[in-house]
């Protein structure tokens, strides 16, 4: 469901009133900040956690906003560099962002203080995550984070691997090396359909490239299982395949 964010009560009002329609996730971006609203670790949010938690519905940060006035349609780039590898640029960099939003989620404590909240971060790929899981708490322990936060009594990457979903679509790599580091619970397999990097005609190729090197437990938490326990989604009543 989008959420009228702009007006907390409104939001938190209508969180209710779409679960009560059946919907199973919340939209929402992991940079409100560039829109002049608080940061993500500012109290002003805590209702919308508390309301998610409240409904039992994970929260999608999605990383695009609506605004293409800057990056993905930017004539000066086209000029400088060609259209077409302007749109790869853009279009892959846009993942990049997922990884710089995932660290104020790590580090702005509203994993630890909301322990039910669940966060989604879509069309993000996944090849990121293992850097992002040292590199904070790398940075977390020379910085003594706890002395200031006392709140984080684990690792950024513990939160990160209890609360924190993500996507993949298009890798090969990461599907097929980093799924342990990452979690085979928390990765889920996506088309990414209709954007222009998506999957299309060569989806089946795509999933055979990526995990038919997993054994069947796997293949079937990242092609459905994680999905279908995220979004409360029923088993399907005919073969699926997801074995082979």
């Amino acid at each position: 469901m989008a959420i009228p964010f702009w007006d907390l009560e409104a939001a938190v009002a209508e969180i209710h009133r779409g679960r009560d329609l059946g919907h199973k996730a919340i939209l929402f971006m992991g940079a409100p900040q560039d829109f002049g609203f608080p940061f993500l670790g500012d109290s002003h949010w805590e209702p919308l956690w508390k309301a998610a938690q409240d409904v039992d519905l994970p929260l999608s940060l999605h990383i695009g906003t609506g605004d293409f006035s800057d990056e993905l349609v930017n004539p000066k780039r086209f000029a400088a560099h060609g259209i077409t590898p302007s749109i790869v640029t853009q279009s892959m960099g846009v993942l990049l962002h997922n990884a710089i939003q995932m660290l104020d989620v790590a580090m702005s404590g509203i994993l630890p203080r909301n322990p039910h909240l669940r966060v989604v971060s879509v069309e993000s790929g996944i090849g990121w995550i293992p850097f992002v899981h040292e590199a904070l708490d790398h940075g977390s322990q020379y910085a003594n984070v706890r002395a200031e936060k006392p709140e984080f009594e684990k690792k950024p990457s513990e939160y990160i691997r209890e609360q924190v979903w993500a996507c993949t679509f298009f890798e090969e790599f990461a599907p097929q090396k980093l799924v342990e580091v990452i979690g085979a619970d928390r990765i889920m397999f996506e088309t990414d359909y209709p954007h222009p990097v998506c999957l299309y005609g060569n989806v089946r190729e795509k999933i055979d490239a990526a995990v038919s090197c997993h054994p069947e437990e796997v293949r079937r938490k990242v092609l459905f299982d994680n999905a279908a326990g995220l979004y409360d989604v029923p088993a399907p009543d005919r073969p699926t395949g997801l074995g082979a």
